[in-house]
């Protein structure tokens, strides 16, 4: 069995198999938990990332922060990743 860096699951042929998902033939497969819910991101949360609380406040209070083109008015509301995220005049 051939041992590999960096990879999750390791078949009896060689390393097919990366960070769970099964490579071309590989009898993996990709590793899954029941107990893993996917996470809601709120802009609240996707702010934070960069911007104090403080500074997301101002903005907040100012409304030039924008979701998919629209004024956000409630920071806990749902904010997909694919969505696009903005202050606006900057």
């Amino acid at each position: 069995m051939a041992t590999c860096p960096a990879l999750r699951s390791v078949t009896k042929d060689g390393c097919d198999a990366v960070d769970g998902i099964p490579g071309p033939g590989s009898p993996v497969e990709p590793v899954v938990s029941d107990d893993e819910t996917p996470q809601v991101e709120t802009v609240r949360v996707r702010l934070q990332r960069f911007l104090s609380d403080e500074r997301i406040a101002t903005h907040f209070e100012n409304k030039v922060i924008m979701l998919a083109g629209e004024v956000v008015e409630d920071l806990d509301s749902e904010a997909a990743p694919n969505l696009h995220l903005v202050i606006a005049g900057s």
